[in-house]
């Protein structure tokens, strides 16, 4: 397990525009479920960015002070 800074921002249960936490994971399928159980999936899905780059691969390990973000893409009308 690493710990990392995760960014989500623009989900409507966020209680501001965005919301940062240090959570403790291994890869990123780790950190989707982590996402997942706070935020449920119900009319969104995601980007995520690592370290400013995005990326598709769940299983890539994540590094100890990785920086995380998620970025909701809503669907809607």
């Amino acid at each position: 397990m690493v710990r990392i800074t995760l960014s989500v921002i623009g989900l409507p249960r966020t209680q501001n525009a965005s919301e940062e936490s240090s959570i403790d994971v291994r890869n990123i399928r780790d950190l989707t479920r982590q996402i997942e159980y706070r935020y449920p999936r119900d009319y969104y899905t995601y980007i995520i960015l690592l370290n400013g780059a995005r990326i598709e691969d769940e299983s890539l390990d994540l590094r100890e002070g990785d920086q995380v973000v998620v970025f909701p893409m809503m669907s809607g009308g």
